[in-house]
């Protein structure tokens, strides 16, 4: 009997874990639009080095552990003109023209001064919406298991996928909770602003390792970044390089630590949620378990976001990270499938 019921937790957790409640949007019909309550949580937005801030009466939320912006100020924060057809559900976002421009560097500038008022946290009844969205004219279909929500006139999307779609590289940092945004033009422009004209064979000056967000720190410093020590052929210790199979074998590791932790506490909640007899306390372990859904999955982001980094940083391809994300998506798939049948 105990084995049994261990079962069925485990069953109600990996459910949990892949945040696909038969409450949720993906369990009702998805040609209905679907009411579901959000709570808007604080979300840190800095685009191409600028911090900004939302406009008033719009929202930042994190669902199924993507965090979700309005749309035409997330596209006007990375300098992309919005336009909305009502009649045909049509969404297009395109490279503005001079003068739009200028208007949409205005518009940032106005919403990165003056201070920020105090964040207070509210739920709001989002309803998902069917629509086309086109970029620069071509058509760009969320990722299965994904959705577009509608609230108070403004729709609102996962932040990574319009990003992304637009060409920005995009990280989240679920310390301090923050969206970082950065255009190939701004990249290109900090790259060279930081290194003007350096020569080759220049030593010093450089971190070693940049932007590898933690993974594989101290994997050796750059030569010549203080000259002491060492002996022939001028000193400094020669950075090792990790190799490719230790840094996704490292990765390895890292994801399965990761999901091993997230389903020991989602089997210990569902055991407590399967256990309860009150609803109010059910209430509770749910919400519990549904923070954790999101915490889980924002490590997992975050973990890929230092592989992809470090792969990049030591020249290798990141190909891989894609199949990690296939696999996560995969999971999900197979969750949804045992969430309808459960339902």
């Amino acid at each position: 009997m105990r084995s049994l019921k261990r079962a069925a937790a485990l069953t109600f957790a990996m459910v949990i874990l892949l945040a696909l409640l038969p409450a949720g949007v993906w369990a009702a019909d998805a040609s209905k639009p679907t009411v579901v309550k959000v709570k808007t949580q604080a979300v840190g937005l800095v685009f191409d080095g600028q911090e900004l801030k939302l406009p008033e009466n719009q929202h930042s939320f994190i669902y199924q552990g993507r965090v979700y912006l309005p749309i035409r100020y997330i596209s006007y924060a990375l300098q992309q003109t919005v336009g909305w057809d009502g009649k045909k559900l049509q969404v297009t976002v395109d490279e503005p023209n001079e003068k739009e421009l200028a208007e949409l560097q205005k518009q940032l500038m106005d919403n990165s001064s003056g201070k920020a008022k105090p964040f207070k946290s509210v739920t709001l009844p989002v309803r998902t919406i069917k629509a086309t969205l086109l970029f620069n004219g071509k058509a760009k279909a969320l990722p299965e298991g994904q959705a577009m929500f509608i609230y108070d006139g403004a729709i609102y999307v996962p932040v990574r996928f319009l990003a992304e779609a637009i060409g920005t590289e995009m990280n989240w940092d679920p310390v301090s909770r923050t969206v970082n945004g950065e255009s190939a033009a701004y990249r290109a422009q900090f790259n060279e602003e930081k290194d003007p004209g350096k020569p080759n064979g220049t030593s010093g000056g450089t971190t070693g390792n940049e932007g590898a967000a933690g993974e594989n720190a101290g994997a050796g410093s750059q030569p010549g970044a203080g000259g002491g020590g060492g002996g022939g052929n001028g000193g400094g210790v020669v950075p090792v390089k990790p190799t490719y199979e230790q840094i996704t074998a490292n990765a390895q590791s890292s994801l399965e630590s990761l999901r091993d932790g997230c389903k020991t506490k989602l089997i210990g909640m569902a055991e407590k949620y399967l256990a309860a007899t009150d609803a109010t306390v059910k209430a509770q372990i749910k919400a519990e378990i549904s923070a954790e859904v999101d915490n889980c999955t924002s490590q997992f982001e975050s973990l890929l976001s230092g592989i992809s980094s470090n792969l990049s940083s030591n020249g290798y391809s990141t190909d891989i990270i894609e199949e990690y994300r296939k696999a996560f998506e995969a999971e999900m798939a197979a969750g949804k499938a045992l969430a309808g049948k459960m339902s």
